[in-house]
């Protein structure tokens, strides 16, 4: 299973407050805006805080991080959503921040 890339503490905390931030990866590599908040359909994702990521060469890495509006959420999510799939891909999430 893919592992999350390391963000600082900084970024992270830029994204929101501690406990809320989520760590995804084993998206498609040209997952969209879309794809992220279909996923996370019924949860309460910050949509100003999702960053997808692209590697040094500009191409999508299939990772990316978001807030949820509050550490309950944010739990829930990772338990009910680790490891569904989207578009034939297993995607990991973790608490970036716990």
């Amino acid at each position: 299973m893919f592992q999350p890339v390391a963000a600082t503490d900084e970024f992270v905390a830029s994204l929101g407050p501690r406990g809320t931030v989520i760590s995804c990866c084993g998206f498609p590599s040209d997952v969209t805006m879309e794809d992220v908040l279909g996923f996370f359909h019924g949860f309460p994702v910050d949509h100003n805080s999702v960053r997808i990521r692209m590697g040094d060469d500009g191409t999508l890495t299939g990772e990316c991080m978001l807030a949820m509006a509050n550490t309950e959420s944010a739990s829930k999510a990772v338990s009910s959503l680790d490891g569904k799939k989207v578009r034939g891909q297993v995607v990991s999430l973790q608490l970036a921040n716990p």
